[in-house]
């Protein structure tokens, strides 16, 4: 990715001020408890409908070609999970598209961290697509691709075709065949872990060498 020097910029020197200051604040506050209580917020937007177009009928879009607050009809992107998840009102994490470029990705609607972790919802080097994205600023002034409707994104296994070869992940965990990891999976059933045994028979089924296996 290119880098711009902005050092000679004001108003980026303003808000690097503003950070440094901040951070000062913050600093002279260590070992200070806290009578302040904090609430999550996140800023609803206007109500659109789910994509009903096939993933195969869409075109594919990079992060530089989107414009903010608009979704992109007649789109998709595929995108790289780069980052452990973390929840607030949405499961987020940091993803890439094919040309690298980083932006933030939001997930709302999924099920509770009790029924399904965050870990299991995003995780590092996940793949997918996602028809016709949104993309928008959020509370912070960042800009992020927000999801709303489950059935807009999808999820691919290691073997599909579309994924590019640098991303494409082993099928097989190391060091472990297809029945090592069915018995993590029974595991899994066995502490109600009801995400993950999902995950690891998945993955049992395509480490599978033989039709028994499978």
């Amino acid at each position: 990715m290119d880098i711009k020097d902005v050092s000679n910029e004001s108003k980026y020197i303003d808000y690097l001020k503003q950070l440094q200051g901040a951070a000062e604040r913050a600093a002279r506050r260590k070992g200070q408890a806290s009578d302040e209580n904090t609430i999550a917020t996140t800023l609803v937007p206007a109500p659109y409908p789910p994509c009903i177009v096939s993933a195969n009928d869409l075109e594919a879009i990079m992060i530089s070609d989107m414009r903010l607050e608009t979704h992109h009809r007649g789109k998709k992107i595929m995108l790289r999970v780069l980052t452990p998840p973390d929840r607030m009102t949405a499961v987020m994490a940091i993803v890439e598209d094919e040309k690298g470029i980083a932006v933030l990705l939001q997930l709302y609607h999924q099920p509770e961290e009790s029924i399904v972790p965050a870990t299991e919802i995003l995780s590092p080097n996940m793949v997918c697509i996602l028809k016709e994205p949104f993309f928008k600023c959020v509370t912070d002034g960042t800009y992020s691709l927000r999801v709303d409707h489950p059935g807009d994104i999808i999820w691919m296994d290691g073997a599909d075709d579309r994924i590019p070869s640098h991303w494409r992940p082993s099928m097989v965990i190391l060091g472990e065949n297809s029945s090592d990891i069915r018995k993590q999976g029974k595991g899994a059933v066995q502490s109600k872990k009801w995400a993950e045994a999902l995950r690891l028979y998945s993955s049992a089924i395509q480490a599978g060498q033989n039709v028994q296996e499978r």
